[in-house]
């Protein structure tokens, strides 16, 4: 060992790049965020329930279910405005 070489400082180690989380990018799992990308999955399947039963049952029709979209449409609005936020971060 050389007298005037200063010993090096130890490097911490690179921080693990963040999870990959399809909706948004982020990493919260706090409920509100994980409930977010709900609404377009449910009303896809609303319509093909609808459009299914307006072929299975020929005496109702889609001009009769279709208010049933709007009902869940709101439905999962709500269930986002009122899930916690506890955990959220970002």
């Amino acid at each position: 060992m050389s007298e005037g070489a200063a010993p090096t400082p130890q490097q911490s180690p690179a921080p693990a790049p963040a999870p990959y989380r399809y909706r948004g990018g982020g990493v919260c799992d706090c409920a509100r965020c994980s409930r977010r990308g709900l609404l377009g999955p449910t009303v896809l399947i609303t319509v093909g329930v609808v459009f299914l039963a307006g072929q299975l049952l020929h005496s109702v029709g889609f001009g009769e279910l279709w208010p049933i979209i709007l009902i869940v449409i709101g439905v999962v609005k709500l269930l986002e405005s009122t899930a916690s936020t506890e955990g959220h971060r970002g």
